[in-house]
């Protein structure tokens, strides 16, 4: 059926930008949604700092189990590390 003949044709076609356009919209909604949630987490990030009060609030007790078990000799350590397979 020729294109100008098709009775469907304006309905489809206007269907089609219908959706076209709820996409669109839709990822533009996405788009600026993601990209706030981004600068937001980013500000949150920079203004608290949550890894570095982290650090600074596990540093005394990182400090006292160096102290309490000093690093013994590395010679021995490596030694300790090899895992050997039972023999067969």
């Amino acid at each position: 059926m020729e294109p100008e003949n098709d009775p469907y044709r304006h309905a489809y076609l206007k269907a089609k930008a219908t959706t076209n356009g709820i996409m669109h919209a839709l990822f533009n909604w996405w788009l600026a949604f993601t990209l706030f949630n981004l600068v937001v987490v980013s500000l949150f990030l920079w203004a608290y700092d949550p890894i570095g009060r982290l650090n600074d609030a596990l540093a005394p007790v990182i400090q006292s189990q160096k102290q309490t078990h000093p690093a013994s000799d590395s010679s021995a350590e490596s030694q300790s590390n090899i895992y050997e397979a039972p023999n067969e």
